[in-house]
């Protein structure tokens, strides 16, 4: 039985990602496991510090400067308003002036004549008198018309004296009027300095938080340099396998692969939803790995599809990073991990058992970029 078996197992077709509905033996199905963080370095770590620091203050910076910014635009309207109210006095005050200006000139002209008369009933006096005895019929006659002069005399003082007392007041109006113009002009000039201060400070904070990102962005570029000296350190320790998504190849049996795999052993050994070596096993060992999911089902790749859908799990066409690629060529179909999706349709995937990405070899890790997306279905875990 077993080297029957064996020679209808090495008798199947290459390439195919194989798990058998009659597995001999389960090797592992629940182990969980983390990516490999490569930021050890002291430089590393040191920038891996400055980039939470400058990130946070441009975080802040960006927020005060939003601050600054409301501020700034609530006192651009706040002097449109005045300034609004500043055109109405000063169209009011040049009115008023006007009126004032008016009035004075015919209270001056007026007060001008009544002190013509004066001067004229005053000059006159003597001969007023003279000739207001001649015609006087007696003494109280005359002591009559005299006491009527002057009540004229009086009224006309008393007139004048009205109308410089008006003219006074045109005039305190006026400068009340011109009071209030300057204190709107004044409360203008204190709301613009206060604007230009905001607008000055909006500006500052502005360009910290480019200096802060700046800064942050260099501190990534830091550790970018650091993680893939490490990266490439590890990858020669590994013997130089290809580094995917920020860290080695890191499917457990890797240094196993290809003689774990049934092409080279004789048998069959499942893990992760797949035979050892195989894509299935790959891609449901980087499920488990990124998304802690444990693959429930045992299918060839075919019927990942399916059987993810039988599972509660999204399953379409839309591609999405550290997802499942499903292909349903050839007699078990394919299956791949996404590693990146493109800006221009295309994807990066990592993937065990296809020889175009993995050298020619069967049962070995492989790495495909620029992959056209529609080439896959994919299983989403999120």
């Amino acid at each position: 039985m077993w080297n029957r078996l064996r020679r209808t197992l090495l008798l199947l077709s290459a390439g195919a990602c194989l798990v058998s509905g009659h597995a001999l033996r389960v090797v592992l199905t629940s182990e969980s496991a983390v990516a490999t963080d490569y930021c050890t370095s002291e430089a590393c770590l040191e920038a891996k510090k400055e980039e939470a620091e400058k990130t946070e203050a441009a975080e802040k910076a960006t927020t005060t400067a939003a601050t600054h910014k409301t501020a700034v635009a609530q006192l651009n309207q706040e002097i449109t308003t005045k300034e609004s109210q500043i055109q109405v006095a000063i169209a009011k005050i040049a009115s008023l002036k006007q009126e004032i200006n008016d009035k004075i000139a015919s209270l001056t002209e007026q007060k001008t004549a009544l002190a013509e008369v004066l001067n004229e009933m005053n000059h006159d006096s003597e001969t007023t008198l003279i000739m207001q005895i001649a015609s006087s019929k007696n003494i109280a006659d005359l002591t009559e018309k005299q006491a009527r002069s002057e009540t004229i005399k009086n009224q006309i003082a008393s007139y004048a004296e009205k109308i410089e007392q008006a003219k006074e007041e045109l005039e305190q109006e006026k400068a009340r009027q011109e009071t209030i113009e300057a204190g709107l002009l004044s409360e203008q000039s204190e709301l613009s300095t206060m604007r230009n201060e905001q607008a000055s400070l909006q500006a500052k904070y502005e360009s910290d938080a480019a200096a802060y990102e700046s800064a942050a962005e260099e501190a990534r570029r830091i550790q970018a340099d650091e993680i893939a000296k490490a990266i490439a350190a590890a990858s020669r320790a590994a013997g130089g396998r290809a580094v995917v998504d920020g860290g080695l190849d890191s499917y457990p049996y890797a240094a196993d692969c290809p003689g774990a795999n049934w092409r080279y052993s004789g048998y069959i050994d499942t893990a992760y939803g797949g035979a050892l070596c195989e894509c299935t096993s790959y891609a449901g060992w980087k499920a488990q790995e990124y998304w802690g999911y444990a693959i429930p089902w045992a299918a060839d790749a075919k019927g990942w599809g399916y059987y993810a859908a039988v599972y509660g799990l999204r399953y379409d066409s839309t591609p999405a990073v550290h997802t499942i690629g499903v292909q349903y060529a050839g007699i078990w179909g394919h299956v791949v991990w996404i590693e990146h999706v493109n800006d221009d349709g295309t994807v990066d995937v990592s993937e065990y058992n296809n020889t175009y990405s993995s050298g020619g070899a069967y049962a070995s890790y492989g790495y495909q970029t620029g992959v056209p997306a529609s080439s896959y279905y994919y299983i989403h875990f999120d």
